[in-house]
């Protein structure tokens, strides 16, 4: 079968040979045919074709050697889709590293796509947790392209880097092309299988791996980062999803990144274009950065980040997501998609809504079981245009007090009047309670509030008989006491 500007056929799951010990693995990618390997190590060799000899990781025990896998090609968008350098047709795992240490993979330009292929692969690498608890760590993937299949309906998918129950994986400066580019997990949720070893079935620690420079392309059949129980998380970089069509697909994912019962994720400097939604988090949040650009598309466009499950706790985390793209009547930040609706804590929580009005929509209290429900040390702001964004936290119960702020701006107030400011929630505080102001007064004006349901709007008032124009903004705070 001819394989048309393939440089390199990969036909079975690539596996460590006997004895290798700290080996570099150097392709040979010349034109329609596979070579021998070349080993460049202290113990130097030939690893010999045909039928891909087991090339890489272990068979059914635990390798420590330090292995790198390099070829000639490198990440790209020239070089995505079908015109990679190396054809991967396992039809299943390309790269199967469970259980082993120092493996790194650089410069590899892999594609499942290639026009002829008679069984694609669908997993580039997948890193597993065995059954007896051990997994392997310190494993790098640097400057990568792994193009698999692409698919826009159904329920067979295709991964670009799967991990599972592991620790200490890095990778940099990839494009992996996939319907789930990127998976990291505690539990083997899409249960991929190896056929070296068995693979454990619990809940394990999925932690400190990091993803920088990342350019993420998916089908939109999941979304481009998967986080499911992981913790310590760096990732940085763009996805984009190719399914535009207008409207969007109702059965396609909505979202470019899912979290699901995670902390301490650090997401900076992350673009995400083609999905109409940012980020999906699912269960719970905790010491987490979630920062970056938000362009949607196509319509309709759905919320920078969707809350999930009533019994969430979002906890001391940190949401500044610049909204690039028109505003929307839909809520920035929400929590009304399952139910029962919300989230139990919202604590010490930042949210930033750039030129969006609707800026919080998140109740509080709704979880039914017994369990702690408040809110507490809450802060939103917008851009200079959009200084009194609007939030909603109502819930059930309540603890008092509630605190929070507002924006006094530069209007002028005519004399002997009052200026009504954007209503401010208060949701759950009793009506017509005390409300402590700071600052009571503003270039001669006086600071007060006229309650409404749910909470109250900020009043400013001209006692004099001339108008009155503060001479700056200020952030003003307040608190329900009683």
């Amino acid at each position: 079968m001819a394989f048309t500007r393939c440089k390199f056929k990969i036909a079975g799951i690539v596996a460590r040979p006997p004895g290798l010990k700290n080996t570099t693995i150097t392709l040979l990618l010349l034109l329609k045919y596979l070579l021998p390997f070349r080993v460049r190590s202290a113990r130097a060799g030939a690893l010999q074709h045909p039928a891909m000899p087991q090339i890489l990781t272990r068979q059914g025990r635990r390798l420590r050697a330090r292995v790198t896998i390099e070829g000639s090609g490198g990440a790209g968008p020239i070089q995505s889709g079908s015109s990679g350098l190396i054809c991967a047709n396992t039809g299943g795992i390309l790269f199967d590293i469970t259980n082993s240490h120092h493996k790194t993979f650089r410069n590899l330009d892999v594609t499942a796509q290639k026009s002829g292929l008679g069984n694609p692969s669908t997993v580039g690498i997948f890193s597993g947790r065995i059954a007896t608890g051990q997994s392997g760590q310190f494993e790098h993937i640097q400057n990568c392209v792994f193009s698999m299949p692409l698919h826009y309906s159904g329920t067979t998918y295709s991964f670009g880097v799967y991990l599972f129950g592991g620790e200490i994986t890095f990778l940099s400066d990839d494009l992996l092309e996939a319907d789930y580019p990127l998976v990291a997990t505690g539990t083997n949720n899409f249960n991929l299988t190896s056929p070296f070893v068995t693979l454990g079935t619990g809940t394990y620690s999925e932690t400190d791996v990091s993803f920088n420079n990342m350019e993420l392309l998916t089908s939109g059949l999941g979304p481009a980062v998967y986080l499911y129980g992981v913790s310590d998380v760096n990732l940085s970089g763009h996805s984009w999803n190719f399914s535009q069509a207008n409207p969007y697909p109702a059965g396609l994912y909505g979202y470019a990144i899912y979290i699901y019962d995670s902390h301490d994720i650090h997401i900076r400097g992350w673009r995400q274009e083609g999905f109409p939604g940012f980020a999906l988090i699912d269960k719970g949040l905790y010491g987490s950065v979630i920062q970056g650009t938000h362009a949607p598309s196509p319509s309709p466009t759905t919320h920078a980040v969707e809350f999930n499950d009533a019994s969430s706790e979002i906890a001391n985390d940190d949401f500044r997501i610049f909204d690039e793209l028109s505003t929307s009547s839909n809520w920035y930040y929400d929590a009304t998609g399952g139910s029962p609706t919300g989230v139990a804590v919202l604590d010490n929580v930042n949210f930033y809504c750039g030129k969006e009005n609707n800026c919080v929509n998140i109740p509080v209290g709704n979880f039914t079981t017994g369990a702690t429900t408040y809110w507490s040390k809450i802060r939103w702001s917008g851009v200079g245009s959009n200084p009194s964004p609007a939030i909603r936290l109502d819930k059930s119960t309540f603890q008092l007090p509630v605190t929070g702020g507002f924006t006094i701006p530069t209007s002028s107030v005519a004399a002997n009047s009052c200026s009504t400011l954007s209503f401010v929630s208060a949701a759950g505080a009793p009506a017509l309670a005390t409300i402590q102001m700071h600052p009571q007064t503003w270039y001669g004006l006086l600071v007060t509030a006229s309650w409404g349901t749910g909470g109250f709007n900020p009043v400013l008032c001209n006692p004099t008989p001339s108008p009155i124009t503060p001479g700056s903004t200020i952030g003003a705070t307040f608190r329900v006491v009683q």
